[in-house]
């Protein structure tokens, strides 16, 4: 049974520049410039323009286009990111799509994971299925997951996403890589660990450990392969 504290929640709109305090809504859009004071727990929040958060996010959906900087963590069953995310904090949810640039100090852990840019993340990256597509740098300590892959795409971003995405060198960073299904391509990695285990080009590999499968693109180094 729904809460009295739940059905008395109102809609948090904000048009232009505003500042509003954090706390239980129904809906949250923000089209503009807002600051956000506090923790946020709603169905929807959608975020256009920019937005500073002063506290964590719990939501069905966060959907954001533009720019969102802040402090807390981000729990949703669907996360979009259209631009760019920066959180002193970790995300976790069902589905996660970045199309554009995610920036975490904490872990990053859903069922999906699908990214079509870059990311900076100073913890896990973990999910049943994983899908990168490098358009700029991504880092993160460990990978964990049932289906890894990871592809260089000629994709270019159009539009502000032009302006707002760090332009590197396109390639995925990690001290560990481990799943069942591992494909990657334009890698630098430590261990990279699972049952299936393909190196594409453009890959640096210390150590590879693999059980059934390994195959390596001629113009990649892996400098220790063991089957386990």
């Amino acid at each position: 049974m729904e809460s009295k504290q739940e059905a008395v929640r109102g809609d948090l709109t904000i048009n232009g520049t505003g500042r509003a305090a954090g706390g239980w809504y129904r809906y949250v859009n923000v089209d503009g410039i807002a600051t956000v004071d506090g923790s946020v727990k709603c169905e929807t929040i959608r975020v256009n323009g920019i937005t500073k958060m002063k506290g964590g996010i719990e939501a069905d959906r966060l959907d954001v286009n533009g720019i969102m900087n802040g402090h807390g963590d981000i729990a949703a069953n669907t996360i979009a990111i259209d631009g760019k995310v920066r959180m002193s904090g970790s995300v976790a949810g069902d589905e996660i799509r970045v199309n554009g640039w995610l920036k975490l100090t904490g872990d990053c852990e859903a069922e999906k994971v699908i990214v079509h840019g870059g990311f900076d993340l100073n913890g896990l990256l973990n999910a049943g299925h994983i899908e990168i597509g490098l358009q700029a740098r991504c880092r993160v300590n460990e990978i964990g997951g049932t289906s890894i892959k990871v592809k260089r795409t000629n994709k270019r971003w159009i539009g502000p996403l032009r302006y707002l995405i760090p332009m590197i060198v396109p390639q995925l960073e990690a001290k560990l890589i481990e799943g069942d299904d591992v494909t990657l391509e334009s890698t630098s990695a430590g261990v990279v660990r699972g049952r299936s285990v393909v190196i594409g080009p453009g890959c640096t590999i210390s150590r590879v450990e693999y059980k059934t499968e390994l195959k390596v693109d001629a113009s990649s180094t892996v400098r220790e392969r063991v089957q386990i």
